[in-house]
């Protein structure tokens, strides 16, 4: 005798949103008037699309992947990589090996803080500082 799974399956249309649901294994699917939802939880997989904006989650191995409105989130937590980009401007972070690295609106900041060092470019002055070996060097350059 073989046993059958019990699904339950929701469809709903109300004036141009479209709602289906299916939540035997977890997976909830929405299309709400021009935004879609998907939702699968039991491998703790979360996809959003919501008017024009992506969500991607996944928590299980700690990934997190977003876009939103023109901007790019890419997070990975699980060894530690986070890289954004946001309007036009790019971060990028790498903590496991304390590595960051950041482009700011016309300004770049390079931090690599494992070897500790540290080169940062702000708006036309440029900042250079190496500490391992106990030397600290700093440039100020103004452009004339």
């Amino acid at each position: 005798m073989m046993l059958q799974a019990i699904v339950l399956i929701i469809v709903e249309y109300v004036h141009d949103a479209i709602i289906v649901e299916y939540v035997h294994d977890a997976i909830i699917v929405e299309y709400v008037h021009d935004e879609i939802i998907v939702e699968y939880v039991h491998d703790e997989i979360i996809v959003d699309y919501v008017h024009n904006e992506i969500i991607v989650d996944y928590v299980h191995d700690e990934i997190f992947v977003e876009y939103v409105h023109e901007e790019i989130i890419v997070e990975y937590v699980h060894d530690e990589f986070i890289v954004e980009y946001v309007h036009e401007e790019i971060i990028v972070e790498y903590v496991h090996d304390e590595f960051i690295v950041e482009y700011v609106h016309n300004e770049i900041t390079v931090d690599y803080v494992h070897d500790e060092i540290i080169v940062e470019y702000v708006h036309d002055i440029i900042f250079v500082e190496y500490v391992h070996d106990v030397i600290n060097f700093s440039t100020h350059f103004n452009s004339l």
